[in-house]
């Protein structure tokens, strides 16, 4: 046959590169800056569904790792788990675009009193599903959010799938994390956990 792989297809990643790619297309024409995060476009809904969608997948692949034999059915159910198994060294992070000075919180609504949803979240499925009154919300602070979401969630997911078997305290997590940011692709700069 002539090809062989030498690894496994990582296909979270290469979804969320691809994503990551239109994003910065958009950054060509749309400065990242706070005059601008009302911005909305056809291009922003579509990356806000697009981005949003890949978070559902890949939280309900990383609730199953954290608790097998659960069912995770929305976002709700995958708060509860990521509360409980992850806490702090999930819900605290953040992420930065560091050539536009930019930190994004994705899951600070799940740190609040009476945790909700977030507004991206809330944000995505206005646009999913009435799009007719609520397309401004496809706008540029939403996609950057559920980006930085979905960046957050796969770091985790594959930090964790890597370190399956081993105690998964707080410590153990975040090296987890921490090493799974220094396989995936470390020349690119675009997204970036906040301290590394």
């Amino acid at each position: 046959m002539g090809v062989q792989h030498t690894h496994e297809k990582d296909l979270f990643w290469n979804y969320y590169i691809s994503l990551k790619n239109d994003l910065e297309i958009i950054e060509k024409y749309i400065e990242f800056d706070q005059p601008n995060y009302k911005t909305y476009s056809t291009q922003l809904a579509k990356l806000l569904l697009e981005s949003a969608s890949e978070v559902d997948v890949v939280m309900k692949q990383l609730c199953n790792l954290l608790d097998k034999g659960k069912s995770y059915d929305n976002i709700v159910a995958y708060r509860s788990t990521i509360k409980k198994h992850l806490g702090d060294s999930f819900l605290n992070e953040r992420v930065c675009i560091p050539r536009h000075g930019i930190e994004l919180d994705p899951w600070e609504a799940w740190r609040e009193k009476g945790a909700k949803n977030p507004m991206w979240w809330k944000s995505y499925n206005n646009v999913k599903h009435r799009r007719d009154q609520h397309f401004n919300e496809a706008n540029l602070q939403n996609v950057l959010n559920a980006q930085a979401a979905l960046f957050l969630t796969i770091i985790y997911y594959r930090g964790i799938s890597q370190a399956e078997g081993i105690t998964m305290d707080e410590y153990h997590i975040r090296n987890a994390v921490m090493d799974t940011m220094r396989d995936l692709n470390p020349e690119d700069y675009f997204l970036r956990l906040k301290g590394f």
